[in-house]
């Protein structure tokens, strides 16, 4: 939080909608976000990826809290770093044009010329969230996600 109030009033931003902006959770993100820091960490220790979430109990956090926090650094930067230069794209992208509503626009005339292009990106993103949403699996009785002692 100090840190994005400094960054907001180095870079002259709006203090309250950069609190709000870094606050922002997206929960269905947080299972991956999660997972990709412990694999993360697991491959920069050279630990294998042995996550049992079955058995989930205190000593299987603990046993695997270091892979966590070292991968969950790592997996920041790394990700920050990627958002960053597809923004940095994203606004050269734009050029000397001084919204991105011009952007979007653009974006729009570059898929009416392309329909066929449009319609294969649409369809991969249709099936890629398919594909895992089928991997989610309900488990009836609830009682099953509780850790037995």
């Amino acid at each position: 939080m100090l840190i994005t109030l400094f960054l907001a009033h180095l870079f002259r931003l709006n203090k309250v909608i950069a609190l709000v902006a870094a606050n922002i959770s997206i929960p269905p993100m947080i299972p991956l976000l999660l997972y990709g820091s412990y694999v993360t960490g697991c491959k920069v220790l050279g630990d294998p990826v042995n996550l049992h979430l079955n058995e989930l109990s205190f000593e299987n956090v603990k046993s695997v809290i270091e892979q966590y926090l070292i991968g969950s650094v790592i997996f920041a930067v790394v990700c920050s770093i990627l958002a960053g230069t597809i923004a940095s794209f994203c606004s050269r992208r734009v050029g000397k044009k001084k919204d991105m509503t011009q952007f979007f626009i653009g974006l729009y005339d570059y898929f009416e010329r392309h329909k066929i292009l449009f319609y294969l990106s649409l369809i991969s993103c249709v099936l890629l969230m398919g594909f895992f949403a089928l991997q989610v699996r309900f488990e009836e009785n609830i009682t099953q996600f509780f850790p037995r002692h």
